[in-house]
């Protein structure tokens, strides 16, 4: 007992004498109560709601801020310059991987001061650290990403099947084909293949860690509430007992109000970087399909991006979950466009 928190200490002081020390093996239901208390204790590091003093979130001010959001609505300008005018998607998806979710966040990372006692190191270490909590569980959360990546790659795929008549697959090949997804650039099927493995796992990789990590966490210390007793608003985890019940259960404090007058403050960060995270799609959905079913996809993707952010923040799901389920969705896709092209599956037969 002298190993565990105060607070469970605490408790198991009040839950009764008789219930521990060397009674604990007489009383079986003990080790489950103080199991479930620890779990519960655990899941605290999941909560979207306070900091850790090793994972410091300052809140960004100034030229960083807008750092963040202009970070956030680069995608939107490097897809449509590289997919809209230049017509060469393989260099869109490329350019977006490198330029938005690998030198920007770098930067910014680098450039993170460390606390004001300097024991927090600077942005690579806290962010090293903030990884390595939220994968300390990765057998548990790995099942769940498995079956998420299967779940997601099948309804995607036959969500398509079953609305394909809403989309003229013809002008969608012919637009992507002028793009660059045509024999000329793809000389052989595993070129084909190649390329559709690097955007169903890398590019949904850089996605997860880019808006569901990166932006989460860096958004979370402007527009997330601060945490019982004070401390700086950060979307990491708390201390292990340094959150109010509020906090916990994702209710709203009341003295803190709502956000754009509609929407609860802590949600409001999550809010904001699944719309920032549906944006850029809406350009590349705009390239192929009629806008009105590219304005339903960009609503479809801030509720999925909404989901992604649950996973990340339950204790059992995870940052894995989340990939698995993002990494089935672009799978999806890939399985759709070879659809388009090849119609391997004749969905004729299927009706």
């Amino acid at each position: 007992k002298s190993g565990a928190p105060p607070a469970i200490v605490a408790m198991a002081d009040q839950h009764g004498a008789h219930a521990h020390g060397t009674h604990a093996v007489e009383n079986p239901g003990y080790t489950q109560w103080l199991m479930s208390q620890i779990e519960a204790m655990d899941n605290s590091v999941y909560s979207p709601i306070g900091t850790r003093p090793e994972e410091p979130a300052v809140k960004p001010r100034g030229v960083r801020e807008l750092m963040l959001h202009f970070n956030a609505l680069l995608p939107i300008g490097v897809v449509y310059f590289l997919l809209v005018s230049e017509h060469n998607i393989v260099a869109a998806i490329l350019g977006f991987q490198f330029i938005c979710l690998f030198c920007m966040p770098l930067l910014y990372i680098a450039t993170m001061p460390p606390s004001e006692d300097g024991k927090s190191g600077g942005g690579f270490a806290i962010y090293s650290r903030v990884l390595r909590r939220l994968l300390r569980n990765w057998r548990k959360q790995l099942k769940f990403a498995i079956l998420g990546f299967l779940l997601f790659t099948i309804v995607g795929f036959c969500a398509y099947l079953a609305v394909h008549g809403l989309i003229n697959t013809s002008h969608v090949v012919h637009v992507a084909e002028s793009d660059g997804l045509d024999s000329k650039h793809f000389g052989s099927v595993w070129e084909v293949v190649a390329f559709a493995l690097e955007f169903t796992f890398i590019n949904s990789l850089l996605e997860e860690l880019f808006w569901r990590i990166f932006l989460y966490r860096e958004l979370g210390a402007i527009y997330s509430p601060p945490a019982v007793g004070g401390s700086e608003a950060g979307l990491l985890g708390g201390s292990e007992a340094g959150e109010s019940k509020g906090a916990m259960d994702g209710r709203r404090a009341p003295e803190l109000g709502p956000f754009l007058g509609c929407i609860p403050r802590e949600e409001a960060s999550k809010f904001l970087v699944s719309c920032y995270y549906s944006s850029y799609h809406f350009v590349v959905m705009n390239a192929f399909v009629p806008w009105y079913l590219a304005i339903g996809g960009f609503l479809g993707l801030v509720v999925l991006g909404r989901i992604f952010i649950l996973c990340r923040e339950h204790e059992a799901f995870g940052f894995l979950t989340g990939w698995g389920i993002h990494a089935g969705a672009d799978a999806a896709f890939c399985l759709i466009m070879s659809q388009m092209y090849i119609n391997w599956v004749d969905i004729r037969r299927v009706r």
